[in-house]
């Protein structure tokens, strides 16, 4: 395959920058950043309210996408349609809500002239939540005493063997902190109401957040990784301030995983460090919404999937990053035009500059 390596463009999903960050804005930041070549960036929102839609110094353009839950047929037509009218190259799905149709839809898309680096159906299946034991076993280490809800009446038998103070999570998001009973239920049925079974609950592990993200080849090897430690967190434990960090521990777990796997894109693998033990706590098979902060330390992930997808395979080499950087997340307010929205629902897309309005 050959490419207009000064035109590509490139889709992200996962464009929403609220309480709860997803990595598209950091992921199109990164790749604004990048210096191999310019990109034409489309936004793929699932909203017209997400934040990300308005961001006109990240995104060229917008297009809305049917919900993840949608019937494939209609994301495909829809991909098809944004393909054959802008071009489309690349797509960075950064939702684990919509990993599983890219996985299972990958060949439909090359054959558009779409192209992806994101794990299989099988690599997503290994690094589900409620088989993280399993995991643990293959990477050496640890994990919190856990027991796994598939239903309401379960929770009383699982609390009396982990008793509060636990972390409750959902299988694909939200984790949260609870000292009691009542907070326990509370947040069960938040997470039920949102996304379902099954539920997990685990020990609360005492220690250092640390995490490490990084890019499989596909053939056991990583193009490239980062540590991070998170020194404060939201209510939700999304990262607020964080430090780069090197542990040798940590890159062995990414490693062992990356090799067992045979892992093919990005990974986050999040884990405490007790002491000298370090716990496994799960792996997200998609990039983390501080994934530019990895860039900012030199090591631009999102330009490494753009150019194993295109097939410029990079290099199988370690890039260094200096240890002891801080990354600090703040929010800002912008204002726009109302017409602006009135674009997004009607016609299901927006052009953020004005010499793309007039072509």
């Amino acid at each position: 395959m050959t490419f207009n390596r000064e035109n590509i463009c490139v889709g992200i999903t996962g464009i929403n920058s609220c309480e709860n960050p997803a990595p598209g804005v950091g992921v199109a930041k990164s790749l604004r950043s990048s210096f191999a070549y310019p990109h034409r960036i489309i936004g793929l929102a699932y909203d017209g309210m997400e934040s990300g839609v308005f961001l006109n110094n990240f995104f060229d353009k917008i297009c809305l996408m049917p919900y993840p839950s949608s019937d494939p047929k209609h994301t495909l037509a829809r991909l098809s349609y944004i393909k054959n009218k802008f071009d489309l190259n690349v797509i960075i799905p950064n939702l684990d809500s919509e990993l599983l149709f890219y996985a299972r839809y990958h060949q439909q898309l090359k054959e558009l002239g779409i192209y992806l680096f994101s794990p299989t159906e099988t690599q997503l299946e290994l690094c589900n939540k409620i088989k993280l034991e399993n995991l643990s076993k293959i990477v050496d280490t640890k994990i919190p005493n856990q027991e796994i809800i598939f239903s309401y009446d379960q929770l009383h038998s699982a609390i009396k063997k982990i008793p509060p103070p636990l972390v409750i999570k959902g299988n694909s998001y939200c984790c949260y902190k609870t000292t009691s009973l009542q907070e326990v239920t509370i947040y069960l049925n938040k997470i039920i109401y949102n996304y379902g079974y099954p539920v997990i609950i685990q020990d609360e592990i005492v220690g250092d957040e640390i995490n490490i993200i990084g890019i499989g080849n596909g053939e056991g090897k990583i193009l490239g990784s980062a540590c991070v430690r998170k020194i404060t967190t939201t209510g939700i434990g999304k990262i607020w301030t964080g430090v780069s960090i090197h542990n040798t521990k940590l890159d062995n777990i990414a490693r062992k995983f990356v090799e067992y796997t045979n892992w093919r894109g990005p990974f986050e693998i999040e884990c405490i460090a007790s002491g000298e033990q370090i716990y496994l706590i799960e792996v997200n098979p998609r990039f983390p919404s501080w994934i530019y902060f990895s860039t900012q330390l030199g090591l631009n992930l999102p330009e490494i999937i753009v150019c194993n997808a295109l097939g410029y395979n990079a290099k199988n080499e370690p890039i260094s990053y200096v240890a002891g950087k801080l990354f600090i997340r703040h929010i800002e307010e912008s204002i726009y035009n109302i017409s602006d929205l009135d674009d997004i629902f009607t016609q299901g897309e927006l052009s953020l500059y004005s010499e793309n309005k007039e072509a």
